[in-house]
């Protein structure tokens, strides 16, 4: 099936590989770049497209969607599609994809790397090599991951991936989910309730996709149980948590928090965590590795042309 019209919503016209630009103008008779902040006219833009393939910044909400005429398939380039009225084109007869998986690994790696950053002073001390100070400090001394509770909050795809790599360091692995993952409990992997993961890890994962039902999910109750000594690293939306409690909880000096997910996420929570103490930022770089940018691009387009074929595939339920 060959679709009338292709709107790529927020993609720089570069972001797409040669290779990839051509699978999918060959799926369509026209294809166009969509960068419109003013959305009367992204509506009047798209107003006629078969499908639109849409970035994690992309809005496409009841009004949007009520004004396409010819609209069959939404592809999203990202994990979380909260930014899509998902209900609403669902009654519309709109299929809509994502891409689950396709950076659970560099974000688990990044995940290590910032705790190994943090635990062993590495920022630290080579920015002193760098100023012409080789002194071995005594501030230097640092801890070893082997050995400690790591609890990982959301066992998904990233999760798994945290809970591997926290047993390749052989760290104690625990986690909270709202299933149950069997194959990885026989892996060591343990089940706790979340109370008591939250009240006995060293260092607290937090890995959970937004949704009605995470939303404010770590609530002021749960971080009260927090150890003082616990860093909290968090790869979610910060919507994720009760925000003014978790601000709170920074300027009372009970744990250390770090964040590296700033996609979407409103400038209030973004400065409010930057003058907060006891945190450690990161721009939202987890992600921003070549392989990740194939995969990236070779879920979308495959989504797509396995629609084009009548086929469904990473459909958003």
């Amino acid at each position: 099936m060959k679709l009338h019209k292709i709107a790529l919503i927020d993609f720089d016209t570069d972001f797409f590989d040669k290779q990839y630009l051509n699978r999918i103008k060959s799926l369509t008779k026209k294809l166009i770049f969509v960068k419109e902040l003013n959305i009367k006219k992204r509506n009047n833009l798209i107003k006629d497209a078969s499908a639109l393939l849409i970035r994690y910044s992309t809005s496409l909400d009841k009004a949007a969607l009520d004004n396409t005429s010819n609209l069959k398939y939404i592809g999203a380039s990202s994990i979380a599609v909260d930014q899509v009225d998902t209900k609403h084109a669902h009654e519309k007869g709109i299929n809509i994809t994502n891409i689950p998986g396709y950076s659970s690994n560099p974000i688990a790696e990044f995940v290590f790397g910032a705790l190994i950053d943090h635990f062993r002073h590495l920022a630290e001390s080579k920015k002193n090599v760098e100023q012409g100070d080789f002194t071995v400090h005594t501030e230097y001394k640092g801890w070893e991951l082997a050995g400690k509770t790591f609890g990982i909050i959301g066992l998904g795809n990233i999760g798994k991936r945290v809970a591997e790599i926290a047993l390749g360091f052989n760290m104690k692995v625990q986690y909270y989910s709202r299933t149950r993952k069997k194959d990885y409990e026989k892996m060591e992997v343990k089940y706790v309730p979340l109370e008591k993961l939250i009240s006995t890890s060293n260092i607290l994962g937090v890995f959970l996709e937004l949704n009605n039902k995470t939303k404010n999910f770590v609530t002021e109750k749960y971080l009260n149980h927090i150890k003082k000594s616990t860093i909290v690293i968090s790869t979610s939306h910060t919507d994720i948590f009760d925000f003014d409690a978790l601000t709170k909880s920074l300027i009372e000096n009970k744990f250390i928090f770090a964040q590296t997910y700033f996609d979407s996420i409103s400038k209030e929570h973004r400065d409010r965590l930057h003058k907060s103490p006891n945190t450690i930022l990161y721009p939202s770089i987890a992600i921003q590795t070549f392989e990740t940018k194939k995969r990236q691009q070779e879920m979308v387009v495959n989504n797509l042309e396995n629609f084009c074929r009548g086929k469904i595939i990473n459909e958003v339920t």
